[in-house]
C-alpha cells in the first residue's frame, strides 16, 4: 500500500444543532468568525486551521451528544474564563489544572455541546 505524506490538510467537522443563530452566536462572542451560507448552514473558523459547520437540524430530539466532545487548544484558559463570565456563556467546570500540566475550562454551548478549552493559565 502506498504511502501518502501530507495528504490531509484539516479536520472539518459538522456539528447538528436544533438552533442555528445560538450556536452560532455561541462561537463568535468566543472570537470565532460565523459565516452563513444558508439559513441551515454556517461555517465557523478561527485562523486558518479552525474550521468546522454548524447544520441545522431541527428534528434532533437532544442536542450536543454526550458521546461528543470538543476540545480546543488555546493560549491561555484564564482569557476563555473571562470572554465566558462577561458573555454570560455557561460554565461547566471552571479552569482546572490537569495532571498533564495543561489547564482546562469546560463550556456548554446552547445546543448541549460539552466545549473544552485546553492550553495555558
Amino acid at each position: 500500500m502506498p504511502m501518502h505524506y501530507n495528504l490531509y490538510t484539516r479536520l472539518q467537522p459538522i456539528l447538528k444543532v436544533r438552533d442555528l443563530i445560538a450556536e452560532a452566536r455561541f462561537y463568535n462572542l468566543l472570537g470565532f468568525a460565523v459565516q452563513s451560507e444558508s439559513d441551515s448552514f454556517a461555517s465557523v473558523r478561527y485562523g486558518e486551521h479552525l474550521l468546522f459547520g454548524l447544520e441545522l437540524e431541527p428534528a434532533l430530539l437532544v442536542g450536543g451528544s454526550p458521546a461528543f466532545v470538543w476540545q480546543i487548544g488555546v493560549q491561555s484558559v484564564r482569557a476563555i474564563q473571562e470572554i465566558a463570565i462577561h458573555a454570560q456563556l455557561p460554565i461547566v467546570e471552571n479552569p482546572v489544572l490537569q495532571p498533564w500540566g495543561e489547564w482546562t475550562i469546560k463550556l456548554k454551548s446552547p445546543d448541549g455541546y460539552t466545549v473544552v478549552f485546553e492550553g495555558g493559565e
